[in-house]
């Protein structure tokens, strides 16, 4: 899955791509170093500003709803916990 150093080169999807967590309007593949120093382009991609790691960039974007088929995929519901009184 070797791409030459490609994986930060902006796309026409991109362009349309935005995170559903922190707004961020760019994503990279990541790759990893391996202990022989060399790299390795994973199968995963990462929000830029805010590091969440998926697998389908279009399934991720906060743009719009993704639709599969008939059935709507939902958006994440996000949690905040409340510090306890001291």
């Amino acid at each position: 899955m070797d791409d030459g150093g490609n994986q930060f080169l902006p796309s026409r999807a991109m362009a349309q791509w935005k995170c559903r967590l922190c707004g961020f309007a760019q994503y990279h593949q990541v790759t990893v170093l391996r202990p022989n120093r060399t790299r390795y382009t994973t199968s995963f991609y990462a929000c830029s500003g805010c590091t969440t790691m998926f697998l389908n960039p279009e399934t991720f974007n906060g743009w719009r709803p993704v639709t599969c088929g008939e059935a709507t995929v939902a958006f994440p519901r996000i949690v905040t916990l409340r510090q306890r009184r001291r």
